[in-house]
């Protein structure tokens, strides 16, 4: 607490937590393990589970249409960046 500037009371408390699934997220070993769509799809085997977000149960066409903005974006940064440099390079006739 000395780094934030706050004084410490040397109390601590833990937080009501709840686990709904471990972390391995119950896929067994490959002999056993289902395909991923098993589950990760709208009519899954997990379909029906309240209160939990799993990629690919359903979809956002909003956050779909972000996700690919930003792909995008990136990608033509990539590129803009990449051509800047080549020409910034044959503009200084290969100067570093």
């Amino acid at each position: 607490m000395k780094a934030a500037g706050r004084d410490f009371s040397g109390e601590v408390g833990f937080v009501e937590t709840e686990l709904r699934l471990p972390v391995n997220h119950m896929v067994a070993p490959t002999k056993g393990a289902l395909d991923c769509v098993s589950c990760h799809s709208r009519n899954g085997l997990l379909a029906n589970v309240p209160g939990i977000f799993m990629p690919g149960r359903g979809s956002s066409h909003i956050v779909d249409l972000l996700g690919l903005i930003m792909l995008g974006g990136a990608f033509a940064g990539v590129l803009v960046h990449g051509a800047l440099r080549i020409f910034m390079k044959l503009r200084n006739n290969g100067k570093a």
